[in-house]
């Protein structure tokens, strides 16, 4: 199957725009009754302003910007080796960057820019038992994400009191791994 999804928006203040644009696609294929694979592709592309809803209705960043595209692939894996007894594995890929910049913070700040691309991979491998007296599941998977957040933040700080315009950029990992069995 081949899917589509948009959704536009100019909101209702102020920058409180959104674009959302979702392409998908999904095969699945029956090698034998007892064995079946199935992949997907999904490619999702959004842009917005600020569109959180604070308690005080002039509490918004007019110049706010949030664009994000992602990739994600999936694939799964089917087995019955008899009624009762299932065997089932999954990965998922998936690549994000995204990206928010603000031009109109205010003095000293002249322009803030978040960038946080992000990679992640996921597998589990699971395993179904059913008998009339006892279920069973039991499992294993792993996951990661390797990502960070550059920070740019350029400044204006007029002499005498400062060095005119410069630049400040930082780097923050954001890398997370994670394990389970059950």
């Amino acid at each position: 199957s081949f899917g589509y999804s948009g959704f536009q928006t100019d909101g209702f203040r102020v920058n409180s725009d959104q674009k959302d644009q979702i392409f998908d696609a999904f095969v699945q294929y029956d090698f034998t009754p007892q064995t079946s694979v199935q992949a997907e592709y999904r490619y999702r592309n959004t842009k917005q302003g600020d569109v959180a809803l604070r308690f005080f209705e002039s509490d918004f960043f007019p110049g706010e910007r949030n664009n994000t595209e992602t990739d994600t692939v999936r694939a799964g894996f089917r087995h019955t080796f008899s009624p009762g007894s299932i065997g089932l594995a999954s990965v998922v890929y998936q690549d994000r960057r995204a990206t928010l910049t603000d031009n109109q913070i205010g003095e000293p700040v002249t322009l803030l820019t978040l960038n946080r691309p992000e990679k992640a991979l996921s597998g589990e491998l699971a395993y179904l038992f059913r008998s009339p007296r006892f279920n069973l599941a039991a499992g294993a998977g792993y996951s990661k994400i390797d990502g960070h957040t550059d920070i740019t933040v350029d400044l204006d700080i007029p002499p005498p009191d400062g060095p005119g315009p410069f630049q400040f950029q930082d780097t923050i990992a954001a890398d997370v791994r994670h394990a389970n069995v059950y």
